[in-house]
């Protein structure tokens, strides 16, 4: 199972074309190269391995970039010391 890296969390909040609002929270993770089992409480669940600029790459929405960047400054600065 992975193991959570204590000290990220990062929100970010929209409105669906729906009518509802949606609320997405991410936390980093480290795991042994395992995909975890699927929780059934998580809606969508998809572990790709890619580097930081191909994920950059394939995110459309800036919000996500700048998540995506917030994480990568966080491990540079608490995990890969």
């Amino acid at each position: 199972y992975p193991e959570f890296i204590k000290g990220f969390r990062e929100q970010t909040e929209y409105h669906l074309k729906s009518g509802n609002d949606k609320r997405v929270v991410f936390f980093l993770a480290d795991y042994s190269g395992k995909t975890p089992a699927h929780n059934e409480g998580f809606e969508n669940l998809e572990y790709l391995d890619m580097t930081f600029e191909q994920a950059y790459a394939a995110l459309s929405l800036t919000k996500m970039k700048a998540i995506l960047k917030l994480a990568d400054d966080f491990i540079k600065e608490n995990v890969l010391k």
